[in-house]
């Protein structure tokens, strides 16, 4: 199975996401059971560093299971890392 996935699109959005959501969107609910909008962030950059790593074949900066997401765990600049660890190319 050598099929790519073409995460441009996907990528895309989540960068104008981003640019468009403010701080006090952050503790707006989301269809997730128990998750704010900023938890879900808190996730997607998780887990977008997580697979760049994966595919750089890298080791993650822990060994550990990752945190609970949580928007309290988002730094002050997470719309720049995000939209960095969003980028396909």
């Amino acid at each position: 199975m050598n099929e790519q996935l073409d995460l441009e699109p996907a990528a895309n959005r989540m960068r104008a996401l981003t640019a468009e959501i403010t701080d006090d969107d952050l503790t707006a609910p989301t269809p997730c059971a128990g998750c704010s909008a900023g938890d879900l962030f808190d996730h997607v950059s998780g887990l977008a560093l997580a697979f760049r790593l994966a595919a750089e074949k890298a080791s993650s900066p822990s060994d550990g299971p990752p945190p609970q997401p949580s928007a309290a765990n988002l730094p002050a600049d997470w719309r720049e890392r995000l939209a960095r660890r969003s980028m396909t190319s």
